[in-house]
């Protein structure tokens, strides 16, 4: 009987390996489309769609946007030309003009990849919360923020950007947000990603390694 088992042992193991392999070609051929259909933006390498996609380098000579310093994807001349183009509204707080001045450097960012798609750029809603927060008492148009807008997602709206919830972001494509801290001064970007599509990109490439390694 020890005798047979083995026998169907031996037998079975190379089946099973077959069908792991070939369930491997199959998700790697999946992800496949999947990225040339432009569905997964994880995977791509960087580049700066705003600027003709070309590569983001070192711009040392940068005045604003002084975090992009080592990686930009913006020169300083096109700063100085975007930036007078996005005023700050009438009566702006300094908490209101830093916030305006994180948003209008994603020009600059390596990562604008991500978040810029269809000539739109996508901000997470809870930084559109906090530039609304920020903005609340400033005005447009002779009008205060808080009273022309309700909330920071109608703000963003209708400053023509894309707005991604919370919960959009579990299944959605990435968005840009900007964390500034005013008491120490320091601020770091964020561009968040939906976790499922991580893990897609995760399984994409265990799928690709296992497909392609010999055997």
């Amino acid at each position: 009987m020890s005798g047979l088992r083995s026998i169907r042992t031996s037998q079975t193991g190379p089946a099973v390996g077959r069908l792991v392999s070939l369930s491997m070609v199959l998700i790697a051929v999946l992800c496949l489309v999947v990225i040339a259909a432009g569905q997964d933006p994880v995977s791509m390498i960087p580049h700066c769609p705003l600027f003709s996609n070309r590569a983001p380098r070192k711009q040392h000579m940068l005045s604003k946007c002084k975090r992009y310093r080592e990686e930009a994807c913006c020169f300083q001349e096109e700063i100085d030309r975007f930036f007078p183009r996005v005023p700050n509204p009438r009566g702006a707080s300094k908490n209101c003009r830093e916030h305006m001045t994180s948003l209008k450097c994603y020009i600059c960012s390596p990562k604008q990849f991500l978040f810029y798609r269809n000539e739109r750029v996508t901000v997470c809603e809870e930084f559109c919360n906090k530039w609304y927060d920020a903005c609340l008492n400033a005005t447009i148009e002779g009008e205060r923020i808080g009273e022309w807008y309700s909330n920071g997602k109608q703000f963003c709206e209708g400053r023509k950007f894309s707005v991604m919830s919370a919960k959009a972001m579990e299944y959605d494509f990435q968005c840009y947000s900007y964390n500034y801290d005013d008491e120490q001064g320091n601020s770091s970007e964020h561009v968040f990603t939906g976790w499922r599509l991580a893990l897609f990109d995760l399984l994409c490439v265990l799928a690709a390694t296992l497909a392609w390694t010999p055997g």
